[in-house]
């Protein structure tokens, strides 16, 4: 069947027409798709976990275009998890920020070039360095970001903009909170930290009891943690991914013991409410013997689980605690749906 001289059953050429015909690639990477044929590789490392997975990004015109997990990378032998695989997807993202913004004098964002805003963040430094001394500034960086960008990030705020503080958090969960010293002494300059005989020290002490126990009331210990491995934190970039969003759950889930699951009566798929002292939600069960009795478990990527969790800090780091906290779980009926 033709109309016009075309076939109707099979069309001959076209975007997807062409992804079929592979063409041997260079860099050894076998026979791809003309369209994610690069002319330049380079080796990077994943920025979500800790893991650090070796990368090989493909380039064309500078530009990142495809992306292969390293075989000869130690760490991960050329395997890479979903995140791996989709990490170049936050390049793609329509709300991925590519312009300077600067606020005009009528208090307005507008777009300027990247030469104007370093020049007008480099001067503004300069201003407050120049009225409240070289230790007013400082940067702060990232434990995600890869070290050769650590390194540029230190240079760039040491040599190009005369900051003498600078830190990043995996060093200050190091330090810890003690803070109780000269404000115009240089982080670990000198090789002393925050403790009284300048050593850098493990901190031992009996394990505690938890800040909300479980009781009468509220009969579960809620822990928090990541989840599947399409997701990572609160899902700024693996939300950017199509793939990553086909293949995560859609809403929250709690993890439940076969044995609690049973005595109250909830099935695997089925709609709860977890309620804490502070907030609730709604969740889908999922029965499994990996939680033991008397625990529940939900992911931290969905935000209403922050709406569960007991404001507990650490007394040294300060850091937040969000691990476990008091609740209770109960099924809901289908007319309460």
């Amino acid at each position: 069947m033709k109309a016009n001289g075309h076939s109707l059953l099979r069309e001959w050429d076209g975007p997807l027409t062409r992804d079929l015909v592979l063409q041997p690639a260079a860099f050894g990477l076998g026979r791809l798709p003309a369209r994610l044929h690069p002319d330049a590789t380079t080796a990077s490392i994943c920025g979500f976990c800790s893991t650090g997975c070796g990368l090989d990004i493909h380039l064309r015109g500078g530009e990142a275009i495809n992306l292969t997990a390293n075989a000869k990378y130690p760490v991960n032998l050329g395997m890479a998890c979903p995140k791996g695989w989709e990490a170049l997807s936050p390049l793609a993202a329509p709300d991925r920020g590519t312009t300077p913004l600067l606020r005009n004098s009528a208090g307005k964002l507008e777009a300027v070039d990247w030469d104007m805003a370093m020049q007008v963040f480099a001067l503004r430094i300069r201003g407050i360095q120049d009225k409240f001394g070289a230790e007013s500034t400082a940067w702060l960086g990232t434990g995600q970001i890869m070290t050769e960008e650590l390194a540029l990030l230190g240079a760039l705020c040491k040599f190009g903009l005369g900051m003498i503080h600078g830190d990043g958090n995996t060093r200050q969960v190091a330090g810890g909170g003690r803070l109780e010293v000269a404000p115009e002494r240089r982080l670990f300059e000198d090789g002393r930290f925050y403790i009284a005989d300048g050593k850098a020290c493990f901190i031992f002490e009996q394990p505690r009891s938890l800040p909300e126990p479980a009781d009468s009331e509220y009969p579960f210990t809620l822990l928090t943690g990541r989840g599947t491995s399409v997701q990572w934190h609160t899902g700024t970039r693996t939300e950017k991914s199509a793939v990553l969003r086909k293949l995560r759950p859609e809403s929250a889930y709690v993890e439940i013991n076969p044995d609690d699951a049973r005595r109250l009566g909830i099935r695997p798929k089925s709609k709860v409410r977890v309620s804490s002292r502070r907030g609730g939600l709604i969740a889908k069960a999922f029965v499994t013997a990996a939680i033991q009795r008397g625990q529940l478990f939900i992911p931290m990527h969905y935000a209403q689980v922050n709406g569960l969790t007991f404001p507990a800090f650490d007394p040294y780091s300060r850091q937040p605690s969000y691990k476990a906290c008091a609740v209770c779980i109960d099924k809901i009926s289908a007319h309460h749906l």
